[in-house]
């Protein structure tokens, strides 16, 4: 046999409406930190390939020294470096 829902109740209703501002609060919570996250991913990713950029003028032959190093291939490195520098590489 089915359980019956308990009967409506200002009660229940306001412990309801407290769960869902509590539950809201918690999301909005956690999508900040995730933006927050993101951000800072991002900001690394950029100092990282903005780095190797400059690595790979430093001699002749270094970009493919620092694809084999990074395990990538030039042409990854090439498109990283250039998306992480506005174009220039």
């Amino acid at each position: 046999m089915p359980r019956q829902r308990p009967r409506p109740s200002e009660e229940r209703e306001a412990a309801r409406r407290a769960l869902v501002e509590r539950l809201k609060k918690a999301r909005a919570e956690r999508d900040k930190a995730l933006e927050a996250a993101q951000k800072a991913i991002e900001e690394a990713e950029q100092k990282f390939w903005r780095a190797v950029g400059s690595e790979v003028k430093s001699y002749h032959g270094a970009q493919g020294d620092t694809a084999e190093f990074l395990d990538y291939t030039r042409d990854h490195v090439l498109k990283q470096v250039k998306k992480h520098q506005g174009g220039t590489a």
